[in-house]
C-alpha cells in the first residue's frame, strides 16, 4: 500500500529539522498554520489533535489561527 501524496517541499521542510525535535514541532506547526489559512475559507472548521500526546502542540496551534 502506498501512503498519501505529499508536496516535495513540505518534506523537504520537514528534512531540514533533521533529528532536532523541537525544530520538527516547529516547522510542523508553521505547514499546518499555512495550511489552515488557505483552506479556511472554504471549510466549516479543523479538527486539531495533540501528536504523541503532546496537548500543548494542539494548543499552540488553536491559539496561533484565531
Amino acid at each position: 500500500p502506498q501512503g498519501p501524496d505529499l508536496d516535495p517541499a513540505l518534506v523537504e521542510e520537514m528534512a531540514k529539522a533533521g533529528e532536532n525535535r523541537e525544530d520538527a514541532i516547529k516547522r510542523g506547526l508553521d505547514i499546518a498554520h499555512k495550511v489552515m489559512e488557505k483552506v479556511s475559507s472554504s471549510c466549516a472548521g479543523f479538527c486539531v489533535s495533540a501528536p504523541l500526546g503532546k496537548v500543548q502542540v494542539g494548543l499552540d496551534l488553536i491559539k496561533r489561527s484565531q
